[in-house]
This record gives structure tokens, C-alpha cells and sequence, in this order.
């Protein structure tokens, strides 16, 4: 959700065709599969600290903006291609 905007779910039923051999990793850019990558991990640490789900969620939200935004100039300063 705090990646693509919408869960997986929702992407599978706004796209029938496409969620018939592929899922939303699938479509996902380099910057987007690092983000989520990142998360992923932080949300597992977070559990084990029993860190309550909508701290988490709104600490995943701030984290994947401010990841997004770095990559995307990182990516920018560095002519960097998916």
C-alpha cells in the first residue's frame, strides 16, 4: 500500500489480464522494488519490537516518500536507467 498506493488485491482486480501471469512486483520500477525491499525489512524489525500496525504503517508511509524522493534524485543526478 505505502509503495504502489493500493494492495495487491486491488491492483489483481484492476488488472484481470495482466494479474493472470504476473503480480504488481512484476510492473514495479528499480526505485519501487528497492522501497519496498527496505520497508519490508523495517516492518519486521518493527513487529518484533511490537511496534502497534498503524504506528508502523505511518512509519513505513514517511519512510517509503523519503526513500522514494532520494532514489529518484539519486537516479536523476546519476543518468541511472531502470
Amino acid at each position: 500500500m505505502t509503495v504502489f498506493g493500493f494492495t495487491a488485491k486491488e491492483w489483481r482486480e484492476s488488472n484481470p489480464e495482466l494479474a493472470k501471469n504476473t503480480n504488481i512486483r512484476d510492473h514495479a520500477d528499480l526505485i519501487q522494488l528497492n522501497v519496498l525491499a527496505n520497508l519490508e525489512s523495517l516492518n519486521s524489525v518493527m513487529i518484533e519490537a511490537g511496534t502497534s500496525k498503524e504506528k508502523r504503517f505511518e512509519v513505513l508511509r514517511k519512510t517509503a516518500i523519503s526513500q522514494y524522493k532520494r532514489l529518484s534524485l539519486y537516479q536523476e543526478q546519476k543518468g541511472v536507467e531502470e
